[in-house]
């Protein structure tokens, strides 16, 4: 029996949030979605969404900070 759970969203995706170009890394089992972005230096950035934020991330395709 398979026991793969069907992702709302794929991993790999790219979603452009405070101008930046993440990625979605990770969707852990408690639904929290952790995108990344790499800076101009290599470092890498870590965001969790719940399901929720996440819709709103791609309902409104762009979301940008204060």
């Amino acid at each position: 029996m398979n026991n793969r759970i069907k992702l709302k969203y794929g991993i790999g995706g790219e979603y452009n949030i405070n101008h930046k170009s993440w990625v979605l890394a990770e969707v852990t089992s408690k639904n929290v979605y952790v995108l990344q972005y790499e800076d101009a230096g290599g470092i890498y950035h870590t965001m969790r969404l719940t399901e929720s934020e996440m819709d709103n991330v791609v309902k409104t395709k762009r979301i940008y900070g204060s």
